[in-house]
This record gives C-alpha cells, structure tokens and sequence, in this order.
C-alpha cells in the first residue's frame, strides 16, 4: 500500500505543476493588446538667446509662442534673482503629455516639468 502512496503523491505533485503551467497559457492570446504604439517624431531645432527648442509640430505659430513665453519667463526670473546662464537650456516642445509618455528620451532625475497649451 505504501508503494501506491508514493506513486499517488507524485501523480498529485506532477499534475499540480501542470495546473498552474497551464494558467499562463489561458492568457497568451490576449498579450500585449494594451501595448503602447510609438509615434516617430520628426525633431526640428529653433535657437533662442537663452534656449535650445526642440519641437516636432508643422504650426510655427505655436513655436513662437513657446519661444516668447520661454524668453519674458528667463527674464523675469533672471532679474529677480540676479543670475545670468551660462549655456542655452534646452526646451523639448510636445502637442500632449500623452506624446511625451510615448517618447523614448530619458530625462534626468528632478526633471518633471510639463504643461498643457
């Protein structure tokens, strides 16, 4: 009897592993529906005194916008703080936050600054 135990555990043990190996396979086809699709952007440059814009959008209406507030922006507060930079800072334009989550550039820590037009 005890001979049959052992085969009876084992049978137990090896169908379990079965079971829980077949739970994935119920949800292979459904894999990547929610994947995020990439848009490719066509970077364009525009330089300023003290900005670097890059943008990706056809509307320059929108680019010169950008460019002006950016500028008064760096004038207010350079005054007020009575500091000039030294290098341009670069500006990175999108039309959407959801264009800037679909963008493979990798920010440095701290850099968290988004706006909506």
């Amino acid at each position: 009897m005890k001979k049959h135990a052992k085969y009876v555990l084992f049978l137990i043990l090896i169908l379990s592993w079965v079971h829980f190996g077949m739970a994935q396979i119920v949800y292979f086809p459904y894999f990547g529906k929610n994947k995020v699709l990439y848009t490719k952007f066509d970077w364009n440059h525009y330089e300023t005194d003290h900005f670097d814009i890059y943008f990706y959008t056809e509307d320059l209406d929108i680019l010169k916008d950008v460019a002006t507030l950016a500028e008064s922006a760096y004038k207010r507060i350079s005054n007020d703080i009575k500091h000039e930079l030294s290098a341009p800072v670069p500006l990175l334009y999108y039309m959407s936050t959801t264009e800037m989550a679909q963008s493979n550039l990798t920010l440095p820590e701290g850099v968290l600054g988004a706006a909506e037009p």
